[in-house]
């Protein structure tokens, strides 16, 4: 029974850490000025890449609950009044954290910090529903 329960935890971290590659793969497309990796097609790039999946992925699952839990009756009174930006600046926040935690992958502006974990939200959230990752 335990053997079940772990493989499905294994294999949704496997998951998520590969959607999360992949949205990385798209900021590195479609943000090329803006969000630095190492050159393309070397091993510092995939380095970076995957590390940076990893600490996001990290972040996601550990930090950012505990951030939310924390802040939920300062959060949901800030939801209301912004429509949402408070949990897209939170977004901004994680991923920005994430890059300064990566040697090799260096954020250039705070707008291209926005649209990376922009890229990334999309991205991850459809590979994990398509993964089963997210329900």
């Amino acid at each position: 029974m335990l053997d079940g329960a772990l493989m499905r935890v294994v294999r949704s971290v496997f998951a998520r850490l590969f959607t999360n590659v992949i949205a990385v793969l798209a900021v590195v497309q479609f943000v090329p000025n803006g969000i630095m990796f190492p050159p393309t097609a070397t091993r510092e790039f995939w380095v970076a890449v995957t590390a940076f999946a990893a600490v996001l992925a990290l972040a996601n699952a550990c930090v950012r609950p505990v951030v939310d839990c924390i802040l939920t009756p300062i959060s949901c009174v800030l939801g209301v009044l912004t429509l949402g930006l408070s949990h897209l600046a939170l977004n901004v926040a994680v991923f920005g954290g994430a890059a300064a935690l990566v040697p090799g992958v260096r954020i250039e502006s705070p707008g291209a910090a926005l649209l990376g974990a922009l890229i990334v939200s999309v991205v991850g959230s459809a590979g994990s529903v398509l993964l089963g990752g997210r329900r």
